[in-house]
């Protein structure tokens, strides 16, 4: 595992998979624990640095909970409890912010510009970003800050000396740019230019150098600088090296597979099975130009192609990527309908698309490309899911091109991606660079190797670099990135073309000529004038059918972008944002503007868009996106504490319908901060009832009762609105599931009061809550069946009625009903189709696994596994590593293989604290041959039956410990007797262990006569 604090916490697996850790509490816990590795951080820092000198009540067992949920993620022996705190333990290669500091002691004897590379790549922004700057944080930034600084430094000097000093030089020019007081640099710099021959340029440096000092500071350069401007007068210094010369050329080379690829696909395409395509890779490795190819085969054969690009401005509404296609084929925008369950709506918005996409491929095959997908939104991901799984019959090819190399992306694409990859109709291509072979094809001649060494056979990089050779006619300006090239080849354009460029980089990727009019008061004639000599020099692309232009690489824009202050990035953010607002943009790009202006507009407008925006989003069901313009809403909200507790709500309610639980927690907790601070009991209602949101496992760990969430809740039920009371009761149900208290009472008065209100929403909420909170029940058959049947005869929305029968299925089951139960399965897997949600499939997949084991299938039981728990455990929901265990215990039981999981399993039952665990860890042991051993486990845990969820199942295991142990299994028939005729299952069929019937058999024949 790699953990990295050198910029914003980022934790990758061995196999470079991101982890999400959660939200801001968890990441600043591990930023902390981390950063002191090898070292205990006490209780009491960890709190002062998560809350400030003002820590809400129960904030130690707040921790408590944040360090189990990242023991469950990363793995139980990262952190560990060490009196008065916690120690985190990691190797030195698995934390960046050791790895600096020993590459530059291994690259410190020779210079090695590979180990200096390595250690300037672990930058990525301010270190330890999640962290508050604190006096003891501030240090250590600045400590990390100048071993950056120093990386960079003598990294540029090992260029200079192996010559490289093109890029020696640009690297030390960003350098005094960034630091122009430190003369060390401004040395290294004068250096660097002599000896790459431009000892005009070294003697202009030092001049430089020398006016910096004395405006700045009001002195002369120091006795070293004064000796070094001597030496290059003289020519005392080492002399420079000579350079080579090369053309260019650029036809499309090194893709006669992927071509080939995409040929076979169109062909099954206009067969009538329809297809998508993934083009992935970094950023200018030919995704696109593999797409325009792709276009021209299909042009070729008669297809109709359509384009549309997944807007990176962040300024655009959701669904814009489908809605460019569908205008481009001739119609109107989607329409969601008037349904207010999101995923009702959701799935309503794909039926339409595909619809519409059928239509337009019925005369002739249609190609559809979605370039730049990493930027699309969340509701245009699930879309493209859903269609990929229902092209049968329909001659539509979707090619997708997505930065998956360089960035890291985005949850929702990550998502939407791994879906693609399960359906059998979607290829993904991977696109590696090119060879030093097809560089040469280029027009690359000799340099073809060292183009590819520098490039890594990127065609974009290569082609880039080819261009600056041919322009320049010098070898030595290679530099070390694309965004070096562009600077000069930037530079090379009239100054008044530049400054439209870098207005029509802060527009966005693509901008049309009535928007740059209005935006920068000049007229259309000026507009097209100035850009053509970009067009010429391919920095812009000009759309054929409208005036519009494109940037002809993201990295063109980013490079106009950073060379931009802050201040002026907002003036002309400013101007854009009025002339969008004079058009009647959307709203989206409106926030987005406005809120990059704030320095110039001030917060009023921007926060105004960002709640408008936010509400744009959530009518299309797109709450991550409404999540995000909420966020921006935030930060603006200022001294406002009622605004902030509004937005707070909204915001914790996005999270949870985007599945992002842990952030929800601490921003609910921050909602019922500002309530408690107003004074307001309706606020604080509002803030509490979040957690009482439809689900089908306890959004808590297992056995915790919160008990401040409790008391809250319990005394705001008094004097509320009935609606409100409805809801502080079943939340109230919900939060009591593990406790002796009256749960199952508080959630059955939320069901009554809710019946009164004609709500089937309300409704289906309190039904689901007195569902969690009647676990364990003796009776619970009985109240569950009702409830359900209640539930699925109402009007409850899609997801509602999905959890139902994922509830209902498990307990026929258990009932000895396994038609039922698939029955159940099957239908709760069709409306799953209609739902988005981490939550979703994964359960699927578990219950799918407890049928498997009971119809014996257990290679796809175990496949079923596997992917659920890959699935589930990248939430930040209690119960992926529990489901792991159990199903370890049952596939090595049924194996005969127990004694391979033993150790494991007295690890998680010690690490979860659930008796069901400990029983299964005593069994395992026991039916290992270790009787000695489970005996002594089973002294070691608390002797308990808890009434919850695992109650059946645990009473089971108790029974066949009392086989394996020979330990009075007079009680545990006894205990198991209620349960004749039934199955064992757990919980909601994560495992079906088959009939109780033979375990009582076997007890009863081990129960000595006169006892029985």
């Amino acid at each position: 595992m790699r953990f990295r604090l050198l910029g914003p916490l980022e934790v990758r697996s061995d196999d470079g998979t991101p982890i999400e850790v959660g939200g801001a509490k968890p990441r600043a816990l591990l930023t902390l624990l981390l950063s002191e590795a090898g070292r205990v951080v006490s209780m009491d820092r960890v709190v002062v640095t998560l809350w400030g000198d003002t820590p809400p009540p129960g904030s130690v067992n707040t921790v408590q909970a944040y360090v189990s949920q990242l023991r469950r993620l990363l793995g139980k022996d990262l952190i560990a409890t060490r009196s008065p705190g916690y120690l985190a333990q990691v190797g030195h290669a698995e934390l960046d912010l050791v790895r600096l500091p020993q590459l530059l002691e291994a690259a410190a004897h020779d210079g090695d510009a590979r180990l200096l590379t390595e250690a300037v790549d672990l930058w990525r922004g301010e270190p330890l970003a999640d962290l508050p700057g604190d006096t003891v944080v501030a240090a250590e930034r600045a400590r990390l800050t100048e071993l950056h600084l120093l990386a960079r430094q003598r990294r540029a000097a090992a260029w200079s000396r192996n010559g490289r000093g093109g890029e020696a030089v640009a690297e030390l020019e960003r350098l005094v740019a960034e630091h122009p007081l430190r003369e060390g640099l401004w040395a290294a710099l004068i250096e660097a230019l002599y000896a790459a021959g431009r000892q005009g340029d070294a003697l202009d440096a030092y001049q430089r150098c020398a006016r910096t000092l004395a405006d700045e500071l009001g002195i002369d350069p120091g006795p070293e600088l004064k000796a070094l401007e001597k030496a290059v007068l003289r020519q005392e210094l080492p002399a420079p090296r000579g350079h080579t010369r090369a053309a260019d050329e650029r036809p499309l080379v090194g893709r006669a597979h992927e071509l080939a690829r995409l040929r076979e696909v169109l062909g099954g395409v206009t067969r009538g099975s329809g297809a998508v395509i993934v083009l992935e890779g970094e950023a200018g490795i030919g995704k696109t130009r593999l797409a325009e190819a792709a276009a021209s085969l299909a042009g070729a054969q008669g297809w109709r192609s359509v384009w549309s690009r997944c807007a990176d401005d962040a300024g655009v509404p959701p669904l814009w990527p489908w809605l460019q296609v569908l205008e481009r084929l001739g119609g109107g925008p989607l329409h969601a309908g008037d349904d207010a369950d999101p995923d009702q709506s959701t799935f309503a918005l794909f039926h339409e698309l595909r619809r519409r996409l059928a239509a337009a491929a019925t005369a002739t095959p249609l190609l559809v490309v979605l370039d730049d997908v990493q930027a699309a939104d969340t509701t245009s991901l699930g879309l493209l899911a859903l269609l990929s799984r229902h092209l049968d019959g329909v001659r539509l090819l979707v090619v997708l091109t997505v930065r998956t190399l360089g960035e890291e992306l985005p949850p929702p694409v990550v998502e939407c991606l791994a879906a693609l990859a399960r359906e059998p109709r979607a290829q993904r291509l991977q696109l590696a660079g090119l060879t030093a072979a097809d560089i040469r094809e280029l027009g690359a001649g000799e340099l073809a190797e060292a183009v590819h060494e520098r490039t890594d056979g990127n065609p974009f990089f290569a082609g880039e670099l080819l261009e600056l050779i041919a322009a320049e006619g010098r070898a030595d300006v290679l530099p070390p990135s694309v965004r070096d090239v562009l600077s000069r080849r930037l530079d090379r354009l009239p100054a008044a073309t530049v400054e439209l460029l870098r207005l029509a980089a802060v527009i966005g990727r693509d901008a049309d000529l009535a928007l740059l009019e209005a935006a920068s008061g000049a007229d259309a004639a000026h507009v097209i004038t100035q850009l053509e000599p970009a067009v010429t020099s391919r920095v812009l692309k000009a759309s054929p059918a409208e005036w519009r232009w494109r940037f002809s690489h993201a990295l063109v824009r980013e490079t106009l972008l950073a060379g931009l202050s802050r201040i002026e990035a907002a003036r002309l953010h400013a101007r854009v944002a009025a002339a969008l607002r004079d058009s009647g943009a959307e709203v989206d790009r409106l926030a987005h503007h406005y809120f990059q202006a704030v320095p110039v507009t001030g917060a009023g407008p921007a926060l105004e868009y960002a709640k408008q925006a936010a509400g744009a989003a959530r009518d299309q069901h797109a709450h991550a996106e409404a999540a995000g313009h909420t966020r921006r809403a935030l930060s603006l909200s200022g001294a406002d504490a009622a605004l902030r507790h509004e937005l707070l709500v909204a915001l914790g309610d996005d999270l949870l319908r985007a599945g992002l639980l842990t952030e929800a927690q601490d921003v609910v907790a921050e909602a019922l901060t500002v309530a408690r601070r107003l004074g307001d009991r309706e606020r604080l209602a509002a803030a509490a009832s979040v957690w009482g949101g439809v689900t089908l496992w306890n959004w808590r760990d297992y056995g915790v009762v919160d008990e401040a969430m409790v008391a809250l809740l319990e005394d705001l039920l008094d004097g509320a609105c009935p609606r409100d009371r409805a809801r502080l009761l079943g939340t109230l149900g919900v939060e009591l599931a593990y406790s002796a208290s009256a749960g199952a009472g508080h959630a059955q008065q939320a069901v009554e009061l809710a019946r009164t209100l004609d709500d089937p929403v309300l409704l289906g909420r309190t039904l689901n809550n007195y569902l969690i909170a009647t676990w364990g029940s003796p009776d619970r058959p009985a109240r569950w069946l009702a409830a359900v049947d209640e539930a699925l005869a109402s009007s409850v929305p899609v997801r509602t009625r999905f959890f139902m029968l994922l509830h209902r299925g498990p307990l026929r089951l258990h009932l000895g009903d396994a038609d039922g139960f698939a029955a159940d399965l099957a239908a709760a897997t069709r409306l799953g189709a209609r739902l988005t949600g981490p939550d979703v499939r994964p359960h699927l997949l578990y219950q799918e696994t407890g049928r498997r084991m009971l119809s014996g299938d257990w290679e796809t039981a175990q496949e079923l596994s596997a992917q659920a728990y890959d699935q589930y455990r990248q939430t930040s929901m209690w119960g992926a590593q529990f489901c792991r265990a159990l199903h370890d215990f049952t596939f090595r039981r049924h194996e005969g293989r127990l004694g391979d999981v033993v150790g494991s399993l007295v690890d998680i039952a010690e690490d979860l604290g659930m008796p069901l665990m400990h029983a299964l860890a005593v069994v395992a042991a026991a039916e290992a041959g270790d009787v000695s051993e489970a005996r002594r486990l089973r002294r070691r845990w608390p002797d308990v039956v808890p009434l919850d969820w695992t109650t059946d199942s645990l009473l089971a295991v108790r029974g066949w410990s009392a086989l394996a142990l020979d330990e009075d299994p007079a009680a545990a028939h006894a205990s198991l007797l209620p349960y004749e005729g039934r199955q064992i299952v757990v919980g909601t069929a994560g495992a079906c262990w088959g009939s109780y019937d033979p375990l009582l058999e076997e007890l009863a024949a081990r129960i000595p006569q006169g006892r029985s």
